[in-house]
């Protein structure tokens, strides 16, 4: 998956969640964080994260869900 967040494209590798189970077995996902790589950064920089807390939701300009198989 694809973000692009303040006019750059990040490749999705993954999330910090948190899960909560309730009673009846319903469970309930709150993401906390992205994690994000930056395959133009250099190599010090290719890793960096938006926080849902900290980061401005507003300058996400979208995602890229892509899918490829092999036939």
């Amino acid at each position: 998956m694809l973000m692009e967040w303040n006019s750059h494209a990040y490749v999705l590798y993954g999330a910090i969640y948190d899960e909560t189970i309730y009673t009846d077995g319903h469970r309930d996902y709150a993401i906390r964080k992205l994690l994000l790589f930056d395959p133009n950064a250099t190599a010090a920089n290719r890793e960096t994260a938006f926080d849902r807390q900290k980061d401005d939701w507003s300058k996400v300009e979208g995602f890229l869900f892509l899918k490829a198989t092999l036939q």
